[in-house]
């Protein structure tokens, strides 16, 4: 019996650690490390917006195609990231982490397109969110 309770230990041991390292693993992966005296600093890089707006799309949905017919006459500079490219991912989830949370068609940034201006984030395209994004490039 003591022999059986040792391994028991043993393995629910490993399985704690190995929790832990992984853990640990997907918290520096998210940008986080430890500087030399133990304070948690973020490294992954902030996005900077400035004056444009910062699109992420499929080139395909309805509301994508209906941003994208808003913005071929809109003399406002626009940085778009179409699905698929080699970063999209690491580079939309920099902008996710910087603002939190979206409005427009979804809070949480649900659909595309995902648009970043200025402080503002916007998930979805409608006619409310056309006129927020004026509003906001006057």
């Amino acid at each position: 019996m003591g022999g059986k309770l040792n391994v028991i230990i043993i393995i629910l041991i490993l399985v704690i650690l190995t929790a832990c390292l992984a853990g640990y693993y997907f918290y520096l992966k998210l940008g986080h490390e430890k500087s030399e005296i133990g304070i948690d600093i973020e490294t992954k890089p902030r996005p900077v917006i400035n004056e444009k707006i910062v699109v992420f799309h499929n080139g395909r949905g309805s509301m994508c195609l209906e941003f994208l017919d808003f913005i071929k006459d809109l003399n406002y500079p626009v940085e778009q990231h179409l699905v698929g490219e080699d970063s999209f991912s690491d580079i939309l989830s920099s902008y996710i982490y910087k603002y939190g949370q979206s409005e427009g068609v979804s809070d949480n940034f649900g659909y595309y397109p995902i648009i970043f201006i200025k402080e503002k984030a916007y998930s979805g395209f409608n006619g409310e969110i056309k006129n927020k994004i004026l509003e906001d490039i006057k």
